[in-house]
């Protein structure tokens, strides 16, 4: 198994609601041990441990589960992220000091699929950051446009060229795009577009909730992106809406923001500790965005 295939694995258990009911497993694998047994004079010295222990790990479990499904919780976890870097206001001159010469796009998932149509074939992240690119590009229709994103499963095509597809659905181009074909996680975007993008003004579109690592990979790299975020799933100009009984009632939309919280603190741990984050001196953007 590769460090990839690896990375995955491990992250599949650390999402919430699976970590959760391994802690509930736990806990019960330790009380069925308490149960009496034939033959048993008294019970070991060990059976008050292993109920304690049981019941600590039932109860962690089944509090953590309801902490992550309201609102107040998954909004604290997830609204730092998405405030890093407000939406792209196109109409303001001071959005940008020149257009930019790349559009770079980042894929997140996809659900190939020729029965159905190519809409419904990128998940719902995915599609918001393609119409979020097909809207940066309707202000800045010189710029080239790169979709990136490999193969899911080796029969498939990869992801960035149903993204591609999607956009001149949507109304972009398709002289304009360009495609990657590799690239399996962040790091990967940033290490076989960097040579591209070296020098060069452009726009960086992701998810919200992502760009503050994606942002901060492609700034070691000596890179100088603008972020355009999509995907926004909190609120990012701050209005107090308050807190009634409804933000205290379970929801699963909750535990889907934790565990895309979760996951971009763990990727950005990650790569501190692989030294992905330190800086290199940015290379100047070309004003006609030009030559490598």
């Amino acid at each position: 198994m590769d460090g990839f295939a690896l990375k995955k694995a491990i992250a599949v258990f650390l999402q919430p609601v699976p970590f959760l009911l391994e802690i509930l497993c736990l806990g019960f694998v330790l009380l069925l041990f308490c149960v009496r047994r034939r033959g048993w004079d008294e019970p070991p010295r060990h059976i008050p441990f292993l109920r304690r222990a049981g019941l600590s790990c039932v109860g962690l479990a089944i509090a953590l589960l309801y902490l992550f499904s309201i609102d107040p919780v998954s909004t604290a976890l997830l609204k730092p992220l998405e405030q890093r870097y407000p939406p792209l206001k196109l109409t303001d001159e001071s959005a940008m000091a020149e257009d930019p010469a790349y559009i770079v796009v980042l894929s997140e998932g996809y659900e190939y699929d020729e029965a159905k149509p190519l809409t419904s074939q990128l998940t719902g992240v995915t599609l918001a950051r393609v119409a979020e690119a097909v809207r940066v590009h309707k202000a800045y229709p010189e710029a080239r446009v790169v979709f990136t994103g490999g193969k899911a499963r080796e029969e498939f095509p990869p992801v960035s060229e149903v993204m591609a597809n999607v956009a001149v659905l949507l109304g972009m181009e398709g002289g304009q795009i360009e495609i990657e074909t590799e690239a399996r996680d962040t790091p990967d975007h940033v290490r076989l577009l960097k040579e591209r993008l070296r020098g060069k003004s452009f726009v960086l579109v992701s998810s919200a909730s992502h760009l503050p690592r994606a942002m901060a990979l492609f700034e070691a790299s000596g890179l100088t992106p603008t972020a355009a975020p999509a995907d926004i799933r909190t609120d990012p100009v701050n209005r107090h809406r308050g807190i009634g009984f409804g933000s205290f009632v379970p929801k699963l939309s909750n535990l889907d923001r934790v565990d895309t919280a979760l996951h971009e603190y763990l990727g950005m741990l990650w790569s501190r500790m692989r030294g992905q984050l330190c800086k290199t001196p940015p290379q100047s953007a070309t004003p006609d965005g030009g030559g490598q």
